[in-house]
C-alpha cells in the first residue's frame, strides 16, 4: 500500500482514474462521489450525492465529467470542470486549519466525522 486517502464515511464500492492519470473518483455506501488527486495529497472534493449507496462511477473520455450509477435507480453525469474545487482546494491551501463547525455550516462544508 502506497497511501491511505481518508473522506468517505462508509465503504468505497468503485473507483476510477481520470483519463490523464492525475485524479480518482469514488463511489461509496455513504451515498456521495469524491474526486481525489492524490499527488497533491489533499482531502477529497465532494462532486455530488445520491439518496442510496453509489455502485459505479466513471470518467468520460475527455475527462470533463462523471457519471455515477446509485441504489435510488439514477444514473448522474457530474461536470468536473467547475471551479469549485479549484477554490476549495486554494482555500485550504492558505488557511492551513480545519474550519471551525461554524465555518462548515457557512459555507455549506459537510462535517467530517471522526475516524475509529
Amino acid at each position: 500500500m502506497t497511501r491511505v486517502l481518508n473522506g468517505h464515511d462508509d465503504f468505497v464500492r468503485d473507483l476510477a482514474w481520470s483519463p490523464d492519470g492525475t485524479q480518482v473518483v469514488t463511489g461509496s455506501n455513504d451515498c456521495t462521489i469524491r474526486s481525489w488527486a492524490p499527488a497533491e495529497h489533499g482531502e477529497a472534493d465532494v462532486i455530488g450525492t445520491h439518496a442510496a449507496p453509489v455502485a459505479a462511477v466513471a470518467w468520460s473520455p475527455d475527462g470533463r465529467s462523471v457519471a455515477s450509477v446509485s441504489h435510488d435507480l439514477t444514473l448522474r453525469v457530474w461536470d468536473t470542470a467547475r471551479e469549485l474545487p479549484t477554490l476549495t482546494r486554494e482555500a485550504r491551501a492558505r488557511l492551513r486549519r480545519s474550519l471551525t463547525s461554524e465555518e462548515r455550516a457557512e459555507f455549506g462544508v459537510p462535517e467530517r466525522r471522526a475516524e475509529p
